[in-house]
């Protein structure tokens, strides 16, 4: 049960660091895509909204279980 719990903390984190990393080198490709002029063609538009989507959903599943998480420990709801 200790494990768990400490698997629980790690993945559910003390910030939002992470999401902000994956959020900053996803503006990083898009700015990429642009510079290259790629930024139009429907394949890469789609993979990078995607990406974006998927960082959004991060850094809202972190808050999420960071509020979960306040003023006691992770439980089971983390899984």
């Amino acid at each position: 049960m200790s494990t768990l719990t400490s698997e629980r903390s790690a993945i559910a984190g003390g910030n939002n660091g992470s999401a902000t990393v994956v959020a900053e080198l996803i503006q990083r490709l898009v700015a990429t895509a642009v510079h290259l002029g790629r930024d139009q063609d429907p394949v890469v538009r789609d993979a990078l909204t995607k990406a974006l989507v998927d960082a959004k959903v991060l850094s809202l599943l972190l808050a999420r279980f960071q509020s979960m998480t306040s003023g006691e420990g992770p439980g089971a709801a983390l899984s």
